[in-house]
């Protein structure tokens, strides 16, 4: 008896989405269904794989600069050297006489350990290998969004208080208030296994967590719980 060389299985679709299923079958030139929709579960499972956190997993940081600024190399090269298991591989890119363009390739295990040690549902962590791209995106982002608020601040200076908050202080709470939600518990569920992004609360906790200028704006003491300790911060830039 001859080994069957494919499993059979039968599907049911409505008939708008059947006849759109034969129509593009017939556009991209498959001999009949059954190769279509093996390419597209194909292409599902690898999507799959991918946001489960199978196999590394790795982020951008992407920076446009006026290279004629002094010093602006130097901390990009020096920062790129001290953190060699973090930044992997760069990308620089002459955009015009004045601007450059700079990808930063960047991994890191720190970060992988310390989003999986958030537990947002009873038992359930989140997926520091699912979210470690977005997870590095947010640390660096946020950093690079303060450093230009320092910038501008440098040339305009704002001491007074706005509600009884510095501009320092205004800083992070507005960064805090873009991560507000409210999640049923089977839709986080739901988030949790397949969302490369962490809930909107540990998108505020994880990053401001390792940040110093944080603790400093509002006096967190370094024992805090609202700080991770000194040797486990990540620290991108």
């Amino acid at each position: 008896m001859k080994e069957q060389t494919a499993a059979r299985f039968s599907v049911s679709l409505p008939p708008d989405l059947f006849r759109e299923l034969d129509r593009m079958a017939h556009e991209k030139g498959y001999d009949n269904r059954s190769l279509a929709v093996a390419d597209m579960v194909r292409d599902h499972l690898v999507e799959h794989r991918t946001r489960s956190g199978r196999g590394e997993i790795a982020g951008t940081i992407t920076l446009v600069y006026d290279h004629h600024k002094p010093h602006v190399q130097e901390s990009l090269t020096s920062l790129q050297h001290d953190h060699p298991g973090f930044i992997i591989a760069t990308l620089h890119v002459h955009l015009d006489h004045d601007n450059c363009l700079e990808v930063l390739i960047a991994r890191g295990k720190t970060i992988v350990a310390q989003y999986a040690e958030y537990e947002p549902l009873p038992g359930q962590h989140i997926n520091g290998e699912l979210t470690q791209g977005e997870n590095i995106a947010d640390i660096g982002g946020v950093r690079l969004a303060y450093m230009a608020l320092q910038k501008a601040l440098a040339k305009n200076p704002q001491t007074e208080k706005i509600d009884g908050f510095t501009p320092e202080q205004r800083f992070f709470l507005g960064y805090a208030q873009i991560w507000r939600t409210n999640i049923r518990d089977q839709e986080l569920q739901l988030h949790l296994n397949t969302d490369p992004h962490s809930p909107g609360r540990y998108r505020t906790i994880g990053p401001l967590s390792n940040f110093d200028e944080f603790a400093k704006a509002f006096n967190i003491p370094a024992d805090s719980k609202m700080m991770r300790a000194a040797d486990k911060r990540v620290n991108i830039w």
